[in-house]
C-alpha cells in the first residue's frame, strides 16, 4: 500500500511511502509516528490491486491524534481518530 501525507497548501508531501504489510500488522509510515500539529493534512492511501481513499485531516491536534488507517477484509479503507 502507499501512503502520502501532504500539509495543506504544500506542493510537496511530508511523507510519501510504499509499505508492504501483512493482515493485522501495525506500521508507522511517519518519522517516529510524529507530524507537526500546526497544519491540516491530506492523507491518501492506496492499496495495490485494491481500494484507494483520501482523508482531509482538518484538525490534527494532540487531542485528535493519532490517526489510524484500517484496511479491512471488505475492501474498505477506514480513517479512525483516537481521542486522546
Amino acid at each position: 500500500m502507499s501512503v502520502t501525507i501532504t500539509p495543506d497548501g504544500a506542493e510537496e508531501p511530508h511523507t510519501d511511502r510504499t509499505l508492504q504489510i501483512a493482515p493485522g500488522d501495525t506500521v508507522s509510515p511517519v518519522n517516529r509516528s510524529k507530524l507537526p500539529t500546526n497544519d491540516g493534512y491530506t492523507v491518501d492511501v492506496t492499496v495495490e490491486d485494491g481500494p484507494a481513499e483520501t482523508y482531509e485531516w482538518a484538525d490534527p491536534t494532540v487531542e485528535l491524534a493519532p490517526l489510524w488507517v484500517l484496511v479491512d477484509g471488505s475492501e474498505n479503507i477506514k480513517f479512525l481518530l483516537q481521542s486522546g
